[in-house]
């Protein structure tokens, strides 16, 4: 997922539009959504496949959490995650081990 998601004040409180002003050149369209201005969040899954395992290495934000501060992702199931998961040829059965980077 790369959902614009925060201001950068909201996550950076002493961020201000002239601080941020001289970057927004390297900053925009890839960190910063020209559209809200908000940050952009990669949050990415990774499958390492071994000669023995498959391995998914997870951020765990999935589906069915409540995120009501994020609409977008507020209570989510559009099966997307499994979709690509699909298209990189693993079914979730086929996975031995999620290590899950992120519980809170």
């Amino acid at each position: 997922m790369c959902d614009p998601l925060v201001t950068p004040s909201e996550w950076f409180p002493d961020c201000t539009e002239e601080a941020l002003e001289p970057h927004l050149h390297w900053l925009t369209p890839r960190l910063i959504s020209p559209a809200t201005g908000r940050l952009i969040l990669p949050i990415q899954s990774f499958l390492v496949r071994t000669s023995h395992h498959t391995i998914l290495v997870d951020s765990c934000v999935g589906n069915d959490k409540t995120c009501a501060y994020f609409p977008h992702w507020h209570r989510r199931n559009d099966g997307t995650f499994l979709a690509r998961l699909a298209n990189a040829g693993v079914a979730p059965e086929q996975i031995d081990y999620v290590l899950c980077t992120h519980l809170h």
